[in-house]
């Protein structure tokens, strides 16, 4: 189990990258027949994943429950909420079973002494993402399937923060000792979580990002309102939030206004997987570099006629490098630059096809990497790139 300690506002200020990752992300969360954990001082939370494959797992393995609690068994002073974000699975607690799809969520009470998890096929793990709190006095273990998630209708396209908020462990749907836990659904073209960006005094949040495409991030913002930071973040990663960071997270560049807010926050250069008129527009307006992501020809030729500067041809390996060799056909002056599929070993297709540039993601950071090894796979994509050029 990582144990993370309290960290006070002021102190993060001087926080290098690393150090700000080490303290608040979490990565790797889902490991084969494995139960991860991360034990946090802020309020006392523990974040934790289970992907069963071949095993039937119990909750406590791996751990050291008296070290680490002071109590029996994991559940003996404490509740936990657990969602499913996998393939179909069962839970089992205290010889209840619960039979979970994508999204289905269980509060399971205080008190109770043996949880397992399994998956109905191995091809198809089920992925339990769980968060547990300190409780006092034992309540209803709980089935709750999305369609009984309470839904809060936020935002605004105008704002790009459209989203359903959809509150599965909250009291007007079930009582709790002290945990809360939602779903964040975002409607196609917001970007935004959570805006505006606030804090909450009376506690703190564990929030944990998925359905992030293959080499799409989202920016996290964390810290006080007069000196935030960002984390960068990947699919199915959680991140601390304690009661006096402001938090709210920002995924890819869909539209204009995305673009704006991320020009006047310092970006030197606006990518994104599809093609937007708008967002080209705004970014000549502002002489910020441009790159919307297109797989047609007609999407290139839209692409020049407006000004952008480089091609992206996202999703890469669905079309691959011929594609790129096709266009610069009719096309020469076309610049194009494949994301998604791209790898150290691949990389002198894509220069050879005519690419004028590369873009990696997962191949780069992907993994849970340290920044170690990010700084080693860069170094080596720098020697393949440099080697494909000549």
């Amino acid at each position: 189990m990582d144990t993370r300690y309290s960290v006070k506002p002021r102190d993060i200020k001087r926080y290098t990258t690393e150090e700000l990752r080490n303290e608040f992300l979490t990565q790797n969360i889902f490991k084969a027949d494995e139960v991860t954990a991360v034990y946090s001082h802020v309020d006392r939370m523990v974040t934790l994943g289970c992907m069963p494959v071949n095993e039937v797992v119990n909750l406590e393995k791996g751990m050291d429950i008296w070290h680490t609690f002071g109590t029996q068994f994991f559940l003996e002073r404490r509740e936990i909420g657990i969602f499913n974000v996998g393939g179909d699975g069962k839970i089992v607690a205290d010889g209840e079973e619960f039979n979970l799809t994508y999204t289905d969520c269980v509060y399971i009470t205080k008190g109770t002494k043996t949880v397992t998890f399994q998956s109905n096929d191995p091809k198809k793990p089920a992925k339990f993402y769980m968060v547990s709190a300190p409780a006092h006095t034992s309540y209803k273990t709980t089935f709750i399937p999305m369609a009984k998630a309470n839904k809060r209708p936020m935002g605004a396209m105008e704002t790009a923060n459209d989203r359903v908020i959809n509150q599965f462990i909250h009291p007007d749907v079930l009582q709790t000792c002290q945990l809360s836990m939602g779903l964040t659904q975002l409607k196609p073209g917001s970007v935004w979580n959570s805006m505006p960006p606030h804090t909450h005094e009376r506690r703190m949040e564990v929030y944990f990002y998925f359905e992030v495409p293959q080499d799409n991030v989202v920016f996290h913002m964390m810290g006080q309102a007069a000196e935030t930071r960002h984390i960068v973040m990947y699919n199915e990663e959680a991140v601390i939030s304690p009661s006096w960071s402001m938090h709210c997270g920002a995924g890819t560049v869909l539209d204009a206004e995305t673009a704006r807010m991320a020009i006047l926050n310092g970006a030197a250069f606006v990518v994104s997987p599809a093609f937007d008129e708008a967002t080209i527009k705004l970014c000549n307006r502002y002489r910020v570099a441009c790159m919307p992501g297109t797989t047609t020809i007609q999407g290139v030729i839209q692409a020049l006629e407006l000004g952008a500067d480089i091609v992206k041809v996202f999703p890469g390996e669905v079309v691959g490098s011929k594609f790129i060799k096709a266009v610069k056909g009719p096309l020469p002056q076309a610049q194009m630059m494949p994301t998604g599929g791209v790898s150290i070993d691949n990389v002198g297709e894509w220069f050879k096809a005519g690419a004028v540039a590369v873009g990696a993601g997962g191949a780069l950071t992907g993994g849970g990497k340290t920044l170690a090894e990010i700084t080693e796979t860069a170094k080596k994509f720098v020697v393949a790139v440099a080697e494909a050029r000549k």
